[in-house]
């Protein structure tokens, strides 16, 4: 377990996934910074609103995925090429192999993409105002009344605001980097390993669960994005349940069939 956390989380593909998802949440903060800088404080952008307007306004919810596979789901193509995934097995066994390697790949990318937004939020906290309305009353973010965040805008600056999209990010981000390892084991190809989860996730987006069944799901990024009520959370933690189960079964089935026979 210690070198497969080693092999995902010091390597340069977890500064990348890392990289991109924090140059994604600056696209749209950095640029709303530098524009209005002239425009006085009534008319500028608080810190909760830098922090989270990539994501409302931004494409984090498009590379989400793609950040999500790159960390460490791909070391799976490279271990199946050159044959590594077998004597990986022979000193243990497919099991402990598989719990390291989905343990790996879902913190790292837990972290690359929750600990982006987690410091680009602590970043714009100590450049612009924070979340106070008693002391700053244009920054107010007009949530709904039965959005969950509505509630928590008092407390310590929005801090559990910043708590639940962090932990959302995460989240998603570990179920989909378990479904790039899916993809992995049984089509060994980088590309196709981080391509096919953006696009399973896009679909979902198209609302493809009520176009085909009729089934009205929450969007795939309902944790983290504004709106978000008790109801559709406990929903949407339904859904990426059923997507991890899923994945891990379509890559533990990958996985005994590529020891078997290899």
């Amino acid at each position: 377990m210690k070198e497969e956390l080693k092999s995902a989380f010091v390597s340069w593909r977890f500064a990348l996934a890392f990289a991109v998802m924090l140059t994604c949440f600056l696209g749209y903060s950095l640029p709303s910074w530098i524009f209005s800088a002239d425009w006085g404080d009534e008319f500028r952008e608080g810190a909760l609103q830098l922090s989270v307007g990539g994501i409302f306004f931004g494409g984090a919810m498009l590379l989400l995925p793609f950040c999500a596979s790159v960390p460490h789901a791909t070391s799976q193509v490279d271990e199946i090429r050159t044959s590594y995934l077998n004597w990986k097995v022979i000193r243990s066994s497919v099991g402990h192999y598989a719990a390291c390697k989905v343990t790996a790949t879902m913190l790292s990318a837990a972290a690359a993409t929750g600990m982006a937004f987690a410091v680009h939020a602590l970043v714009w906290n100590n450049i612009a105002y924070p979340y106070d309305l008693a002391a700053h009353p244009y920054q107010e973010v007009p949530f709904g009344p039965s959005c969950i965040y509505a509630q928590w805008t008092d407390v310590c600056y929005a801090l559990p605001i910043y708590v639940w999209m962090a932990g959302g990010i995460a989240l998603c981000a570990a179920v989909w980097s378990v479904t790039a390892l899916a993809v992995s084991v049984w089509v060994p190809d980088k590309l196709l390993t981080i391509t096919i989860p953006v696009c399973l996730c896009e679909l979902w987006s198209c609302r493809i669960f009520y176009h085909l069944f009729g089934l009205n799901v929450p969007h795939p990024a309902a944790l983290y994005n504004d709106a978000l009520t008790a109801n559709e959370a406990r929903r949407s933690l339904c859904m990426y349940g059923l997507l991890l189960i899923a994945s891990l079964i379509v890559y533990l089935l990958g996985l005994r069939r590529r020891v078997q026979h290899a």
